[in-house]
């Protein structure tokens, strides 16, 4: 399989589109590629696996963060109230709260390690400091993505995203051990929540992304690297932002900065 653009729109609601669709995205899985051959070690449960070493020579090279202390993490969450066993806390800065701000709670409720970009405070259990919490949850997920044997599908587009999410996944799961973003988790906290749900076992993974600026969909593609991108029909959703139609366009057509090839095959692009 090359790289190619099968032009025109692609409905989802197509069926006639569907056998076609299944020939070039199993094709493609089968023969495209991007990851390294070490495979990191996993829980069928808990999907991120970090030995102590991979806390300071993985994540924080992932991060671009120093970590201080060690630590044997088997996951990672964002949410201070959840705490799983043995996880990193990795608290989110938004408009209106800064769940840095709750980091002791995460702590009192079992968190193993911390990611903060508090550079001057310093924490009881081991920290990965970084510049921006935000982005290294982006970049710890892309170097976790880096370590699977699977294969990453990447989903966009105005109107008809989830629902043709929906359906490569009924249709890939028929031949494939697949997984696919929950619900509509497709922006910059859910998709690395979402690549971090893979397994070892997992061949094909069915990624949704959604933006309402520029560079958004970059960022996603970037972590994901997709060996595969279907961009749905372009509508005027977020046009009040973005302007225009060809500026939608644009910021979708952002998913192939992320494209990941292999070898001698190509990147495919529907």
């Amino acid at each position: 399989v090359g790289a190619g653009v099968i032009e025109g729109e692609y409905a989802p609601s197509c069926v006639e589109k569907i056998a076609d669709l299944r020939r070039i995205v199993a094709c493609a899985v089968a023969q495209t590629g991007c990851h390294d051959d070490k495979a990191v070690a996993l829980s069928e449960q808990i999907p991120l696996q970090l030995t102590s070493v991979a806390f300071k020579a993985q994540a924080a090279a992932w991060t671009h963060g120093e970590a201080k202390g060690e630590a044997a993490l088997t996951a990672v969450t964002t949410d201070s109230r959840q705490i799983p066993p043995e996880a990193l806390f990795l608290p989110i800065k938004g408009e209106r709260f800064d769940a840095h701000d709750f980091i002791g709670k995460a702590i009192e409720n079992g968190a193993a390690a911390v990611m903060s970009h508090r550079e001057n405070e310093e924490y009881p259990v081991p920290a990965l400091y970084v510049e921006n919490t935000s982005q290294a949850l982006l970049d710890l997920a892309g170097g976790y993505r880096t370590m699977c044997g699977g294969k990453v599908v990447g989903v966009t587009g105005s109107v008809g995203k989830t629902t043709t999410k929906e359906l490569l996944y009924a249709v890939l799961s028929q031949g494939f051990r697949a997984q696919k973003t929950e619900g509509n988790l497709n922006n910059e906290i859910g998709l690395p929540l979402t690549l971090m749900r893979m397994t070892r076992d997992t061949e094909v993974l069915v990624a949704e992304m959604g933006m309402n600026h520029f560079h958004e969909i970059e960022r996603l593609s970037q972590s994901a690297n997709p060996n595969l991108a279907i961009v749905s029909k372009i509508g005027t959703s977020h046009i009040g932002i973005l302007g225009s139609r060809e500026n939608i366009a644009r910021a979708k057509a952002e998913i192939v900065q992320g494209m990941c090839a292999a070898g001698d095959y190509l990147p495919l692009l529907v």
